[in-house]
């Protein structure tokens, strides 16, 4: 994997694990898709056609699922390489942030301490009501705690 670094290339098998769910070895194309998606920025303006590109690129086999020989193999070529690292590291930048979050290591943030994440990134203080209304977006089985997949949606709205 020429011209990356051994911690951009841990980075990737982190995360490429982590998207993993059932521990195959493939990620459902829907997911990459996902996270590119949400890595879209005033800089990063990627249309939905050049997601379909990047995704008909990394999944060869048109199967809707990305094995990592696969996966390696698209990210050695230069075409696509720094948007997907950048997808990754937004990622992995999350993760760790969850993870200072996640106080009892328990796989959820609560609402105080989430509440305590937006006032830190906006320095701002954030009302009671607004909490309400955030909340709502962010946490749809109302349950008053965010996993990391709704920490990371919430994140990159």
């Amino acid at each position: 994997m020429a011209n990356l670094s051994n911690k951009q290339i841990n980075q990737l098998k982190q995360e490429f694990l982590a998207l993993d769910e059932n521990g195959d070895g493939t990620i459902a194309t829907e997911e990459l898709g996902k996270l590119l998606r949400a890595g879209k920025s005033k800089k990063n303006k990627l249309s939905e056609e050049d997601i379909a590109k990047i995704l008909s690129d990394f999944d060869k086999d048109d199967s809707g699922t990305i094995e990592v020989y696969e996966f390696l193999g698209a990210i050695t070529s230069r075409k696509h390489r720094d948007t997907v690292l950048k997808a990754f590291t937004n990622r992995s930048a999350i993760r760790k942030q969850f993870a200072k979050l996640d106080e009892d290591n328990d796989g959820e943030i609560t609402r105080k301490e989430f509440q305590k994440c937006l006032e830190k990134c906006s320095k701002t203080k954030v009302t009671e009501e607004q909490m309400d209304r955030i909340m709502k977006d962010c946490d749809p089985n109302g349950d008053g705690k965010l996993n990391f997949d709704e920490f990371i949606d919430a994140m990159t709205i």
